[in-house]
């Protein structure tokens, strides 16, 4: 029944969930780690974050959800939802460019941003970010669609996905700066985590997470 109803959802008419839904669990984004990643973080920047980071285990917590493909499914429905156009168009305008988009919203009620330390801030929270991402080496979307054999055209390639999955970056940074920027400015609390909603949704808007 579950199967019936999964085929239905738009864009899957055509696909058969096969016997690998029993090695999802098992599937990685990658079996190594790119050497500039191995780099930041074994030797993490500490002076805001003041996280001391750790070598990668040789056996790191690895975990695929057991919902990870209504997952999947989740995120084309999202897509479809907002139409391509739009998701794609959402997924281009916050890729880049946090920093500027925090800052104008400062800027516009005439409070000040300090970008080095916010610049620095980001840095360090993606040391960080990029050590629990091959900690728990969870596959993007766009893995399980072809480890499954499932249609998925999503995808908006970006050179910010050359990383497993989780946690996501994007989502991260911009939640930190958002709550940094409203401990000094709690009258502006509201603006702050609204953008990074968006910047968050638009991951998914991008289909490179879930």
């Amino acid at each position: 029944e579950k199967i019936t109803k999964r085929e239905r959802i738009k864009g899957f008419a055509n696909f058969r969930i096969s016997d690998r839904l029993k090695e999802l669990g098992s599937l990685k984004f990658s079996e190594s780690v790119k050497k500039s990643h191995r780099k930041r973080i074994e030797n993490p920047r500490t002076e805001i974050v003041n996280w001391k980071g750790n070598t990668i285990s040789k056996n790191p917590i690895h975990l695929v959800p057991q919902n990870t493909l209504d997952e999947l499914l989740k995120v084309k429905s999202f897509i479809q939802s907002k139409g391509k156009a739009q998701a794609r168009s959402d997924a281009e305008r916050y890729d880049n460019g946090m920093l500027d988009k925090f800052e104008y919203i400062c800027s516009n009620i005439g409070l000040e941003f300090n970008r080095e330390y916010f610049r620095e801030l980001k840095n360090e929270m993606g040391d960080f970010m990029i050590s629990e991402k091959y900690r728990w080496n969870i596959p993007r979307p766009y893995q399980v669609a072809e480890f499954m054999n499932i249609p998925f055209g999503e995808r908006y390639i970006t050179k910010s996905t050359v990383s497993p999955t989780y946690p996501s970056s994007h989502a991260g940074s911009a939640n930190l700066i958002a709550e940094v920027l409203s401990k000094i400015y709690p009258n502006h609390s509201d603006r702050f985590f609204r953008l990074a909603n968006l910047i968050s949704l638009s991951r998914i808007s991008a289909g490179v997470h879930f």
